[in-house]
């Protein structure tokens, strides 16, 4: 169906006499990702158009409106007039045997992650037809708040914590906690790809690439080739809420890479096209819960590396176009910017000035060499793995590098990660494993395991071994295991904050990659 073919003739008439169409009521389907969106078609305002707009309510128990484009070519959409996701709901619900607890739970999963917004009363409605079937279904009655109170179920009451009394709570209980696991975002279709993960306090984001088996000329060093289309967008993850992942930065041809966070604010950077190709990455900062965004770079010489976030530090790595790299030294040319106590509230990014924020230029060679892959910050200090040399790194506030672990062979996968006082590493060879720098006490520990993907928060590593997710606690020395894969189950990317743990991985022999998260659940 196309944009065309959309068009009526009460519309046209509407445009002659200068009569303004009104927004229509609609449900599109995306046969790509098998989901749907309740709206209102923004009415067409010329008589050809390659998309469609539509108002989207991004969310069931809030008014908070988004603007969604459609390419009904490019992404094989249905369109539902005058239908609301209801009336889907209830197609749905006709088409599946209402006696069938596993039918009916698939259902309730159906009105949570694929339709924005949620239907939660639906939900919970299919959940409660599943526990008159099977009243004993663990899903089911955890979903609708139960828990478990000897040989039967107990209705538990929903209480809200603040944070920082809960994230005391996970400190002190964590490893006597079981773990539940969700599913974030699971694609159906084939050629997506989720990575960058980031998350901080109850917000998750990630980046999703579509590759579409489209080839499209492109202008690469004055010659023309072509490739498979690929669109980029950034999602965000309401941990407290569930429900559905929702855009933060819509779906565009614009390549983003690397998107970080921390508190409120997302850090990325975006090519943007010079002479029919994309280059110079640029490095913007953007609000996780608001619209605005600021643009830090303007390059038109140079390509940004990813930037890392922290509560006090904004930092990212420039390098020259080859060309310049040829003429000039790489040293002379990469330039590293970071600022000093990155401001809470955004508007202040648009009054930065040069007494809280800094260059360096090639007066530290160390902080040029660092490949931001490979590193990680927490407040003022940054730490990162160099092959040759070990361990290093570097407090902003003092100008100082330490060399952690020197003359080892360190696993460049991984990179180091580090938050409060700790930094977690791997080590490769005979007496390799999982090590941890005290950056109080100055001391080396090395934890009785040997994982991959490390990473770390407050004084929990988290890791990947023997097809499972564990978690070792530096300070008790105890470990336990948060998740187990399949055989047919790869996991990648994973990270820890305050304390829920999240990854990627595939499903079955699909190639396509999921986010999922654990959560520790507290009893009451």
């Amino acid at each position: 169906m196309t944009a065309r073919a959309s068009v009526t003739p009460i519309f046209l008439i509407s445009i002659l006499f200068g009569i303004a169409a009104s927004a229509r009521a609609a449900v599109i389907f995306e046969k790509h990702s098998e989901e749907y969106v309740e709206g209102e078609i923004v009415p067409e305002t010329r008589l050809r158009v390659d998309y469609i707009e539509m108002r989207v309510r991004l969310h069931a128990d809030r008014e908070e409106v988004s603007l969604r484009r459609f390419q009904p070519g490019s992404q094989n959409i249905t369109i539902f007039e005058n239908k609301t996701l209801l009336d889907i709901f209830e197609e749905q619900k006709s088409r599946i045997d209402w006696n069938s607890a596993a039918a009916v739970q698939d259902l309730a999963r159906w009105c949570i992650d694929k339709c924005m917004p949620d239907l939660k009363d639906q939900s919970k409605q299919c959940h409660e037809r599943v526990i008159e079937i099977d009243t004993d279904d663990p899903i089911s009655r955890t979903a609708l708040g139960y828990v478990r109170d000897g040989a039967g179920w107990e209705l538990r009451a929903v209480t809200q914590r603040r944070w920082p009394d809960q994230q005391q709570y996970f400190r002190e209980n964590l490893m006597d906690l079981s773990w539940e696991v969700r599913d974030v975002h699971n694609p159906r279709a084939e050629g997506v790809e989720l990575s960058y993960l980031g998350i901080y306090d109850n917000r998750l984001i990630f980046r999703k690439k579509t590759t579409e088996p489209r080839r499209l000329p492109v202008q690469v060093n004055g010659q023309t080739i072509t490739r498979d289309s690929e669109k980029f967008s950034v999602l965000v993850y309401n941990i407290d809420r569930g429900g559905r992942a929702s855009d933060l930065i819509p779906e565009t041809w614009q390549p983003i890479v690397s998107p970080t966070l921390c508190a409120g604010v997302v850090a990325y950077t975006a090519a943007k096209e010079v002479d029919n190709t994309w280059g110079y990455h640029d490095i913007t900062v953007r609000e996780v819960d608001g619209n605005e965004e600021y643009k830090l770079t303007d390059n038109k010489s140079s390509k940004c590396d990813h930037p890392l976030l922290s509560e006090k530090v904004l930092w990212w790595k420039t390098k020259p176009e080859p060309i310049f790299q040829a003429l000039n030294s790489d040293r002379e040319f990469t330039t590293n910017i970071y600022f000093v106590d990155v401001p809470r509230e955004f508007s202040l990014f648009r009054n930065m000035t040069e007494r809280n924020s800094r260059t360096i230029l090639s007066r530290n060679v160390a902080l040029l060499e660092i490949d931001p892959d490979l590193a990680d910050i927490s407040g003022a200090t940054m730490a990162w793995t160099e092959a040759g040399i070990g361990v290093r790194s570097y407090n902003f506030e003092t100008d100082r590098i330490t060399t952690i672990d020197g003359n080892i062979r360190i696993q460049i996968e991984s990179g180091a990660k580090i938050d409060g006082k700790y930094i977690a590493y791997n080590v490769t060879g005979n007496d390799g494993g999982v090590f941890v720098y005290d950056t109080q006490k100055r001391e080396q520990i090395k934890l009785d395991v040997n994982w991959q993907w490390v990473d770390i928060w407050d004084h929990f590593v988290v890791g990947y071994s023997n097809r499972a997710i564990k978690i070792f606690d530096i300070e008790t020395s105890r470990q336990s295991v948060v998740h187990e894969l399949a055989e047919d189950e790869v996991l990648k990317f994973i990270r820890m904050h305050g304390p829920s743990i999240v990854w990627t991985q595939t499903h079955g022999r699909s190639s396509k990659w999921m986010v999922r998260m654990a959560r520790p659940v507290e009893p009451q």
